[in-house]
């Protein structure tokens, strides 16, 4: 499974209703296993992997999808494809459909239940249409007051300062030029959960930078639960570097296998 760019990857696509043919096979676990299904939920266990399994053909062009991608909360997942599904070649009659099977890796959220929008990508790459929706959710949901972004990952923000001083980040923060302003919070995987393999800080105009993560939060470790106490981090922004303007800061966490990203909430800066 591969991590899809932050931007909507049907941005240059045209949408389409019609032309489609597929189906959802299920999720998996342990291999070939059925999940557990409860109304409309799939179960899988925390720390468990399994698969959605569905197949997916463009009857416009008679091939199967180009892609098969997943939506959770703000994250993007393409599907592994080329899976056989000579059954459907038979039942349909189309030799288009012979190899149109896709499978997307899927862990339980720590918290609720996940829901999955799945879309497919048309064969020559210029369209695009909304499949169904998967919803996932572990068998005993962990008790945490933290809220899930229902991406790869989730965290918090929990303190914005400049030159030292704690600022209401809910409203747009104001930085002197020269200023030193430092956001504090933590984040993990929720797979695991464990770490995330990275925190990244984005403000538009003047790039992307890793943040310093592995502080020790022993709190989060508590309310989760959980043995994953190194998990906070601090992003130091020096808006000497910075012109004067009003910017969108952005802190995006990476899952640990690198698979996926979830954005935490942004922080307004006014640079005067």
């Amino acid at each position: 499974m591969a991590i899809v760019p932050p931007l909507d990857p049907f941005a240059e696509l045209v949408p389409r209703a019609a032309g489609w043919l597929f189906g959802l096979d299920g999720v998996c676990v342990d291999g070939d296993s059925p999940a557990a299904r409860e109304g409309e939920d799939w179960i899988v266990g925390l720390g468990a992997v399994g698969q959605i399994r569905l197949w997916a053909l463009d009857t416009a062009a008679d091939r199967p999808a180009a892609a098969v991608i997943a939506r959770a909360g703000g994250s993007w997942f393409t599907a592994v494809a080329g899976f056989a599904t000579s059954a459907i070649a038979a039942a349909t009659g189309s030799r288009g459909a012979e190899r149109c099977g896709f499978a997307i890796p899927v862990m339980a959220p720590l918290v609720g239940t996940e829901t999955l929008r799945i879309f497919a990508v048309s064969a020559d790459r210029e369209t695009y249409g909304e499949l169904c929706t998967v919803r996932v959710r572990s068998p005993k949901p962990l008790a945490s007051s933290a809220l899930p972004n229902n991406g790869a990952a989730f965290g918090a923000l929990d303190q914005v300062t400049v030159d030292g001083a704690t600022v209401d980040h809910d409203r747009p923060v104001r930085v002197p030029r020269g200023a030193i302003v430092s956001m504090y919070g933590w984040a993990i995987d929720r797979r695991g959960p464990r770490l995330a393999a990275q925190i990244d800080l984005d403000l538009p105009g003047f790039g992307t930078c890793e943040v310093s993560y592995g502080f020790n939060r022993e709190d989060v470790a508590r309310t989760l639960h959980g043995a994953v106490t190194d998990c906070g981090f601090v992003a130091a922004l020096e808006s000497a570097q910075i012109e004067p303007g009003t910017y969108r800061a952005s802190l995006r966490v990476l899952a640990a296998r690198r698979d996926g990203f979830t954005e935490l909430p942004y922080v307004d800066l006014i640079v005067d």
